[in-house]
């Protein structure tokens, strides 16, 4: 069940925490855990979801939000930092990207001790993060069960619209890293750029979102925050290669999209 749900919260305004928290919790699991907790048994430890993505001095975004996040929905966090920043609420005005044997390091070091229940990827600057970071993927699948929900926020374009990543690193991303995504959270710039066509309606959103989806990924969630000549408002599309529901208001008919409208 993915619920409608408003972000007039002081959280990061993610739609990939809804999903993520869909996963790992249960309708009643966070009844029985209040419930066990007031008959004075100890809960069991938190889930551990990884964050594996670039670090925002300013606080903003990167793993410092994530790890919010994934706080907020009663899970552990931890992280793997792809790259540093020297970032504040204005801009970026350095990054550097440590050597990517460090990033393996930091990757088995905490499989080793703490697996995790699901993986939410971020910032992969250059080909060889997004191929360690596939590497590392494909060694947690194959590990079976318990399954890992792994969620992919192709970070290659800003919300203002400049790129990030080269085309070596994008083209490694859907290469090693697509075929393990649970779900992928393009922005509407990411997606038209995954696609090398541009998004005028909603109706062009939903074609893109069917394409995304054929490149090898479970679900797509194309971030609805940029203007479309048909819709006033912000909307999120996704899409899912199995069935989904929504409480929220539907609206198009389709068994496999959903519309969901957010106030952001």
């Amino acid at each position: 069940m993915i619920p409608a749900t408003s972000h007039n919260t002081t959280l990061p305004s993610k739609l990939w925490v809804v999903l993520l928290s869909c996963c790992l919790f249960p309708s009643n699991s966070l009844l029985t855990l209040a419930a066990t907790t007031n008959n004075n048994i100890a809960p069991p430890p938190p889930p551990i979801v990884y964050t594996i993505a670039g670090s925002d001095s300013g606080g903003g975004a990167g793993i410092q939000a994530d790890l919010h996040a994934i706080h907020a929905m009663g899970c552990y966090g931890c992280s793997a930092i792809t790259c540093l920043t020297a970032q504040n609420s204005v801009g970026v005005t350095a990054v550097h990207v440590p050597p990517v044997s460090f990033l393996r390091e930091q990757l088995n070091a905490l499989l080793d001790d703490m697996p995790p229940v699901a993986i939410k990827i971020g910032m992969l600057g250059t080909k060889e993060l997004a191929i360690c970071v596939g590497e590392f993927l494909k060694k947690v699948k194959e590990k079976g069960k318990p399954k890992v929900w792994v969620v992919l926020d192709p970070v290659m374009i800003s919300t203002s619209g400049h790129k990030l990543i080269d085309q070596d690193a994008k083209d490694a991303m859907m290469e090693h890293i697509f075929p393990y995504a649970d779900i992928l959270t393009p922005n509407k710039f990411e997606a038209e750029d995954l696609l090398g066509r541009t998004f005028h309606t909603s109706a062009d959103v939903e074609a893109g979102a069917k394409d995304i989806l054929n490149m090898g990924c479970a679900s797509v969630i194309i971030k609805g925050g940029h203007t479309l000549k048909d819709v006033k408002y912000a909307q999120d599309f996704v899409l899912s290669s199995a069935p989904l529901a929504s409480e929220g208001e539907r609206l198009f008919e389709s068994s496999r999209g959903i519309w969901l409208r957010l106030s952001r």
